[in-house]
């Protein structure tokens, strides 16, 4: 867990005047865009940590 706070301060850090811009169908994790990645600062920062969670958080997406 204490890898995963570290990943959102550090993007924070890194992307300071970053806002998020949501599709349409709301806030997703993979989806939309914030600071210099793809998908919000908490699924940026899950990414960093477990990259291998790419195919899963997709999945999570698609059935928002």
């Amino acid at each position: 867990m204490h890898k995963l706070i570290k990943a959102v301060r550090d993007l924070a850090e890194e992307h300071p005047d970053a806002l998020y811009y949501a599709p349409p169908e709301g806030c997703l994790y993979t989806l939309g865009s914030c600071g210099g990645g793809q998908g919000c600062i908490v699924g940026q920062a899950v990414l960093r940590v477990y990259p291998e969670l790419l195919e899963i958080l997709i999945k999570v997406d698609m059935l928002a």
